[in-house]
């Protein structure tokens, strides 16, 4: 998605629903690696570094996006103003939100309670 987003020639929108931290996290080190790049721009040896963890094509900038979370019908935005990031309390909750369902589900399996 990263990649389609930075070679696009038109404006684009994407909207993803998810639950899942992992996709999240993953968003979260590619707005990462944008910021580096950026305090990076100088230094050549840093960016060479910095691309062959993340490469350019899949950096991303904080100023595309919007992440917010729902709960009990308000959207919450989960971005700390500070450093720029998905808030690490944000990728919490929906980890526990996801482990909590798992449990719930388990506890209705009549192969694990027999």
């Amino acid at each position: 998605m990263a990649a389609v987003y930075n070679v696009r020639t038109a404006p684009l929108q994407l909207f993803l629903t998810t639950h899942t931290p992992y996709l999240l996290t993953a968003f979260n080190n590619l707005i990462y690696a944008g910021q580096l790049a950026d305090t990076l721009h100088d230094d050549a040896a840093g960016l060479a570094k910095l691309d062959a963890v993340v490469p350019k094509k899949l950096r991303l900038h904080l100023a595309d996006f919007r992440v917010y979370g729902l709960e009990n019908g308000r959207a919450t935005l989960m971005i700390d103003e500070e450093t720029g990031l998905l808030r690490a309390d944000s990728l919490d909750s929906v980890s526990d939100v996801t482990a909590d369902q798992f449990g719930d589900l388990m506890a209705l399996d009549p192969a694990i309670h027999s």
